[in-house]
């Protein structure tokens, strides 16, 4: 499993989040509304052979909504996206996304609360060793603020 090492920090208000690049993707966009945390992943053949990961922190006590949106650009042979909320290192939540199945596109959302612990979302990108004819992906995520 590689992961990226390329680092990107963006300020939100008494918050940040710092975004990781995946290897196999495309220049970041620095944006406090909508990172994407990777773009036009290549094909590969290996499972779980694109990682991509970003970690937020905020204190302020405020319940935020994090949500993930997936989108695919082209049909693929055999796919599948794994999206996990880590919380502190300890799993959360898991969401998965079956391309085979004709789900093209979809989107996740965690309520989390801005307590100082470390929230930390990793998108993986599992492949399968049959899957040939993916040109791309994107995936997105929005931090929101609900409440105090």
């Amino acid at each position: 499993m590689g992961y990226p090492s390329e680092y990107k920090r963006t300020n939100l208000g008494p918050s940040y989040f710092k975004l990781r690049k995946n290897t196999q993707g495309s220049a970041l966009p620095a944006s406090t509304d909508n990172l994407v945390l990777f773009d036009n992943v290549l094909s590969g053949t290996n499972d779980f052979y694109d990682v991509s990961t970003g970690t937020w922190i905020s204190n302020d006590g405020g319940k935020y909504i994090i949500t993930v949106t997936l989108g695919l650009k082209s049909m693929v042979v055999a796919d599948r996206m794994t999206i996990k909320l880590f919380y502190s290192g300890y799993q959360r939540e898991q969401v998965d996304f079956n391309c085979c199945t004709g789900q093209m596109i979809g989107n996740c959302s965690f309520e989390v609360v801005a307590d100082g612990a470390e929230y930390q979302i990793y998108i993986w990108h599992n492949s399968a060793a049959d899957r040939l004819t993916t040109t791309g992906h994107d995936a997105t995520l929005s931090i929101t603020r609900v409440s105090d």
